[in-house]
């Protein structure tokens, strides 16, 4: 092969794959998708908000559990970070009626992210309501605040109102559908996000998993099941089935650490959500990590693509006509 055809050819290559890298991240997309994340993923925030409010004063106040001296020792001083990082709204405010009046407002506002009236707004605060209370009492968060932060942040980057809101019945057309939107560059970008962000966050609870000896022994699922503070229903009667409990432990590995390369594949894609709706519903009575578990199956709703939601909702709408 001559240098000019040599030159050629990865001319053409580098352009190939130029475009397939513009299609994958900008070609325009169905921002209805993002609307049903958008209320799944609103009300499981105010799901968190609720569960957060009968120990509000105990760990936001200033006379709690947890005062703001001691969280100037316990996480600034003796963690060595700025105290800029860990900014709180909840650290200015003196009494618990202050807390729970600014924690009122973020329920507002997650009901409006929910109905859909200034969708994107109510994202980006709804982000930094969350990092108010993650920055207050960080040693009480758990897995949902990362996969809830990382789906806000995605929705507030994306069309999240232009269907199934408020914001989009205000702008539609006489006789047009809350299903129906253009397709938008900027929704493909922040369903890409979530899905590339949710791969990685697939791999690295597998990748954690893997350091854990329960997990290796195929003892893990009856270690959640052991834990009477946070399991939601009574499980002791599995002891007696310890072949079951090793699979069910493996299993869960096994999901994590392949979920990043067959989620991509069409064929294999159905198979996978499948899975992953049977396990994240099978550990929620376990753990009793409720708003996580939610969160999870919603955030594997950006794998679904818009042609589909539409089929299925256009079908439900025709049959309640």
């Amino acid at each position: 092969m001559s240098s000019s055809n040599l030159a050629e050819s990865r001319t053409g290559y580098w352009q190939e794959f130029g475009e397939r890298w513009n299609e994958f991240w900008f070609a325009p997309a169905d921002p209805l998708p993002l609307g049903i994340i958008r209320v799944f993923v609103g009300l499981c925030w105010l799901l968190y908000l609720v569960i957060l409010t009968p120990d509000l004063a105990a760990w936001f106040s200033a006379g709690g559990l947890v005062p703001r001296d001691l969280f100037q020792r316990l996480v600034l001083d003796g963690g060595g970070v700025n105290e800029f990082a860990y900014w709180s709204i909840f650290s200015q405010l003196g009494s618990s009626g202050a807390v729970l009046g600014v924690h009122v407002v973020f329920m507002v506002v997650a009901v409006l992210l929910v109905i859909g009236c200034f969708s994107r707004t109510a994202a980006a605060v709804s982000l930094f309501a969350l990092l108010q209370y993650v920055h207050r009492a960080p040693f009480v968060t758990a897995q949902a605040e990362p996969v809830l932060a990382f789906m806000l942040l995605y929705l507030f980057i994306g069309p999240c109102g232009a269907t199934l809101s408020l914001d989009a019945w205000r702008r539609r057309k006489p006789g047009s559908s809350l299903l129906a939107a253009e397709p938008r560059w900027d929704a493909r970008v922040a369903l890409r996000l979530m899905q590339v962000h949710l791969a990685a966050f697939y791999l690295m609870m597998a990748i954690s998993k893997l350091h854990g000896d329960v997990w290796w022994r195929g003892e893990a699922i009856w270690a959640m099941m052991a834990m009477v503070h946070s399991r939601l229903f009574d499980w002791s009667a599995f002891r007696d089935h310890p072949y079951l409990i090793n699979f069910w432990t493996h299993a869960i590995v096994l999901f994590e650490l392949t979920f990043a390369a067959l989620i991509w594949p069409r064929m294999t894609r159905p198979l996978v959500l499948a899975v992953g709706i049977i396990i994240w519903l099978s550990l929620l009575p376990l753990s009793g990590a409720i708003v996580f578990c939610l969160l999870m199956i919603v955030a594997n709703a950006a794998f679904v693509p818009g042609e589909w939601w539409q089929r299925w909702l256009g079908r439900f709408s025709a049959a309640q006509a």
